[in-house]
């Protein structure tokens, strides 16, 4: 699966970063989650959000790694021990790696991640 169409990439060019917003458009999850839902805490059938998931980790060749947002000011440092199975959720406002392979996943409903 590549990119859908309706996401947003930016144009910049950094060498081993990038960036990406999902919008809805995609996905599998149906009414009222309609598409491309990546939250199974909203309600949404965790099946249908664990396939979101494993479509976006296609799309962007990394997996992403989801925190239990918090309006703070606690960033964690991502590594290889968060992609486990059974590693803890973070509870934080933002995350940063340095690890390939790692993409850091942040979520905003009515409220911009800066």
């Amino acid at each position: 699966m590549t990119p859908h169409a309706e996401w947003l990439r930016p144009d910049w060019h950094v060498d081993g970063v990038g960036a990406l917003m999902t919008t809805r458009a995609e996905g599998i999850s149906k009414p009222p989650f309609d598409g491309f839902n990546l939250r199974a805490a909203l309600g949404d059938d965790p099946t249908a959000v664990a396939q979101n998931q494993r479509l976006l980790a296609q799309a962007i060749g990394a997996m992403p790694v989801y925190l239990n947002q918090v309006h703070g000011a606690n960033v964690v440092r991502l590594t290889a021990a968060d992609l486990a199975p059974d590693a803890p959720i973070h509870t934080a406002d933002g995350s940063v790696t340095t690890e390939p392979g790692i993409a850091c996943a942040a979520q905003a409903a009515d409220c911009l991640p800066v």
